[in-house]
Parts: C-alpha cells; structure tokens; sequence
C-alpha cells in the first residue's frame, strides 16, 4: 500500500486542529478554489470547501496535478447532514462503502486505505456514537420532510444523504489521470446532524432544524470539527 503523503479534506479548516492563522485559514477554505494548506507532521493538508449542493466549484489546476503527479495520495471527508435510516441518532457516524445518486447514476466505490475507517470507529466509540457502513446517498435538493426521508431510505438503503460528496468526487475523476485516480485512496464519513422527525409536525421539524444549527454551527468546535482533529493527529501520526 502506497505511503501517505499529502492530504485533501474536503469541508472547512478544523481551527481545533490549529490556531494557526484561524482567520486566513477560514476564509481561503471557504472562497479559494485552492483551499488552505498546513503541515501536521511533515504532510501538507489542504481544507478545502467544496460548497454548497450543486454549485461544486472548479477544483484548482495545483489540487488537480498533485493528485496526478502523486504529491496527493489521499482525500478525506468529514461532513454532517440528514439520516434516512431512521434508527440513526444525532452524532452518530456513517462511513461510506460507495456513493451514489438516485438517478442510480454510475457508483463510486471508495479506494480506501483500511486503517481509516477503523480510526472513525475508534473515535464513534469513544465518543459514545453508533458507527455503520452504508452507501451515501448525493442528492441535488435538500431532503427535509420524513416522508421523503424514507422513501430514499428504502429505494437506496443508504443511511444517510448528502449535496456534494459525489460530484466532488466525480469533477476529480473527470480530471484527473485515470491511473491516477485508481490510486487515490479516499475515505468519506458523514456525521448525523439532523434525525428522521418521528412525525411530520411542524414543530417537530422546526425543533429538530434547531437542534441541527446548534451542532454543526454553534457548538461545531465541540464535534464535528474536535472529530477531524482526533482523526488526523491519529491518522498522521
């Protein structure tokens, strides 16, 4: 198995991995089609945000050559949306097996390294969540009501769906040296922000919304972003 070099994380810079230029680092993760880059222990790791549903940005000639000279081995993505399956929880960890549409377009089967998904077990455990596999599901619209959450859920048997994962994935393999594609190792774990409403009220909804913001928003340095940091300093160790 080929040695990991440099990293390319998908979603924002975790600022608990490192204060270090928290301001400069938050703002070219966000609008720079090249991300952030810092060194962890002798490997450049680039934050980069894709952004929002379809609007995937144009990922940078430099990310896309590094993937094709071999400067980067490896893509990471930690990210937070809905449950389909309904016996998920808030926090739990999903990690992906493929990713699909439901066009039932094309799968991409992850080339990922076996040590990552033993690390996301670790830290779920720790951390007292539920940790599965299952296939992720990339929709183009937000999936909000329970109904449709089910629907989904028994269609595809993906656990839980996302906006971006898969046409990230897809511009890269579009761009990149099919050799080179077949190399890069890639890990994709979506975190449970918001639960399958129990019923459809709208208050129930609207709590669950705000339970939601509260986690990945206002309280996002004590998860999500605390779960990157743990995976990397021990991922890169």
């Amino acid at each position: 198995m080929e040695e990991i070099k440099d990293v390319l994380l998908m979603r924002q810079y975790a600022t608990s991995f490192s204060e270090r230029d928290k301001k400069e680092s938050l703002k070219s993760s966000v609008n720079d089609a090249l991300g952030y880059t810092t060194n962890f222990n002798g490997h450049d790791i680039t934050f980069f945000f894709p952004w929002y549903g379809q609007n995937i940005r144009r990922i940078s000639d430099e990310i896309i050559n590094g993937i094709n000279n071999g400067t980067i081995t490896d893509i990471i993505d930690i990210g937070w949306w809905w449950a389909l399956d309904p016996h998920l929880k808030l926090g739990d960890f999903v990690f992906s097996e493929w990713d699909i549409t439901p066009d039932f377009l094309e799968p991409i089967s992850l080339n990922s390294r076996p040590e990552t998904k033993e690390i996301f077990r670790k830290i779920a455990e720790d951390a007292g969540r539920k940790f599965a596999t299952s296939k992720i599901l990339t929709t183009k619209k937000i999936i909000r009501h329970k109904g449709d959450r089910l629907e989904l859920f028994k269609k595809t048997w993906a656990k839980v769906v996302q906006m971006e994962h898969y046409r990230f994935v897809s511009q890269i393999k579009s761009r990149v040296k099919p050799e080179a594609f077949e190399k890069l190792y890639i890990s994709h774990l979506e975190i449970v922000s918001d639960e399958v409403p129990s019923t459809t009220s709208f208050i129930e909804s609207t709590w669950w919304i705000l339970k939601a913001v509260n986690y990945c928003v206002l309280s996002n340095q004590k998860h999500i972003w605390v779960f990157k940091t743990k995976f990397l300093n021990e991922f890169l160790k």
